[in-house]
């Protein structure tokens, strides 16, 4: 018996050449060789520059892209609480000799909660 295991036949596998057999590989000349391993670094190259070019685009454009979006979220945030912050100057110029304190109280605790609504609106 032997400890290697058998494998099943395969008749489709190439036949293993015995190690005595010299093998003719073809062989490049050393020109060609060069010639051919030059035109690939520069492929490669040129790959490589591409892409680092479209990376920095990319980050480029992420960037401002987020700039972008943080302006317009301000912007909506500040068109949302106008509406209240109109209340507010109303309430800024109120007379408060003619105005008792408890609708001075109540206005400025409805202003208030517009102000919470819209902010967690945005949110």
């Amino acid at each position: 018996m032997t400890d290697k295991k058998q494998q099943p036949f395969d008749a489709d596998a190439p036949e293993p050449i015995a190690s005595s057999d010299p093998v003719a590989l073809p062989v490049e000349p050393p020109d060609q060789a060069i010639a051919r391993l030059e035109g690939e670094r520069e492929q490669l190259k040129d790959r490589y520059l591409r892409l680092a070019a479209e990376y920095e685009n990319y980050k480029k454009r992420t960037t401002k892209e987020r700039a972008e979006a943080w302006v317009r979220a301000q912007a909506e945030l500040v068109t949302r609480l106008a509406d209240a912050l109109d209340d507010l100057s109303r309430f800024a110029h109120v007379d408060p000799a003619s105005t008792d304190a408890q609708t001075l109280h109540e206005g400025v605790d409805l202003v208030e909660r517009k102000m919470w609504k819209e902010l967690a609106r945005s949110a």
